[in-house]
């Protein structure tokens, strides 16, 4: 069984060579590395250069223009010939055991898609937190003790149809970016990343993963490390003020098909109220908590202008109003309530 570890990069010349030392450290040593490289204007092509050497398996394209992060996405897995796709961004770290982990996994459960929990590291490789499984969408009763004992860690297992509508019901995704493992059969199936969403590519992705397989499974150990620094797309997220993430959840409501619907039996209503309580209530008073005013302003008229409706009649319209008008004490008082 071959993993390919599919890394897009742009302007990442300075992580590359520990993210590549990462991949050579793995225990578990049938692989491919496959790069795309997104127009880099750093010297992340001579860095390619010298790491192709320490491979058996490297391929590296270079991008004549800059595509975009989501496109890249599609661009590095195009060149993938392995029976698994990892898609590790290019300053992220991959622990030893993880590969080795993930065979394990999938040689008993050859149609499921993996997962795991991973180490938040800043840009010096400090471990600063970790991501567990999402407790709203994981539970307790979602382990699965057989292979809780043959990994040594809690392991949870669950049905697609079962994890989609839980996904949907929070507007999340079940799996963190850099640590999902994926059949490049159902990679294909599932047209890819298709390119087109702004900030926030992996959960559409991951739903229409959901869609057409059989089941999920998380381990809930940190096989990998996720660095954040003020260049990564969670920080871009944030210094854009959220417009490019909304843009995003409010086309899920538009381009959310038939199919998914029925997967997770929810109908297109549920899962539009589902985006105006998770991705316009519960996140923009979230912001507002955190003292960011403006944002917070942002995602509720952003929620307004598109389910006008759905919005008024929502509990906490007349609350967030309020909110929004008294600012400090506003803030504070939610702040409060959360507590």
């Amino acid at each position: 069984m071959k993993f390919s570890i599919c890394i897009p990069n742009y302007n990442y010349a300075h992580y590359l060579p520990l993210t590549f030392a990462s991949i050579r450290n793995s225990t578990y040593q049938n692989i491919e590395v496959v790069v795309s490289d997104n127009a880099s204007t750093d010297n992340s092509l001579e860095v390619l250069l010298t790491e192709k050497k320490k491979f058996q398996y490297f391929t590296f394209q270079v991008n004549p223009v800059n595509l975009g992060f989501a496109p890249n996405l599609d661009k590095a897995a195009s060149l993938a010939t392995g029976d698994y796709i990892i898609m590790l961004s290019s300053d992220d770290i991959m622990e030893k055991d993880a590969l080795a982990t993930y065979y394990k996994l999938a040689t008993v459960k050859p149609n499921a898609i993996l997962s795991s929990a991973w180490d938040i590291i800043d840009s010096e490789g400090t471990v600063t937190g970790r991501t567990g499984p999402n407790s709203k969408i994981w539970t307790k009763e979602d382990i699965d003790a057989d292979l809780s004992k043959e990994i040594g860690c809690a392991v949870y297992r669950m049905k697609s149809n079962l994890l989609l509508k839980r996904c949907f019901q929070q507007m999340s995704t079940p799996f963190n970016f850099c640590t999902v493992a994926y059949n490049k059969k159902l990679y294909v199936r599932v047209g890819g990343y298709e390119g087109t969403r702004l900030i926030n590519p992996d959960k559409w992705f991951h739903w229409k993963l959901l869609t057409h397989a059989e089941e999920a499974i998380y381990v809930d150990k940190a096989l990998f490390q996720y660095r954040w620094h003020n260049q990564n797309q969670t920080a871009q997220q944030l210094n854009t003020g959220y417009l490019k993430y909304m843009v995003d959840e409010y086309r899920n409501t538009i381009e959310i098909t038939p199919a998914m619907l029925s997967h997770a039996a929810i109908n297109r209503e549920e899962f539009i109220e589902a985006f105006v309580k998770c991705d316009v209530y519960r996140h923009g008073l979230g912001e507002f908590s955190r003292g960011r005013w403006l944002k917070s302003c942002r995602v509720f008229f952003f929620g307004l202008s598109t389910y006008p409706g759905k919005m008024v009649w929502n509990r906490f319209f007349i609350f967030y109003i309020i909110v929004l008008f008294t600012t400090p004490i506003g803030s504070w008082l939610v702040s409060k309530l959360k507590q």
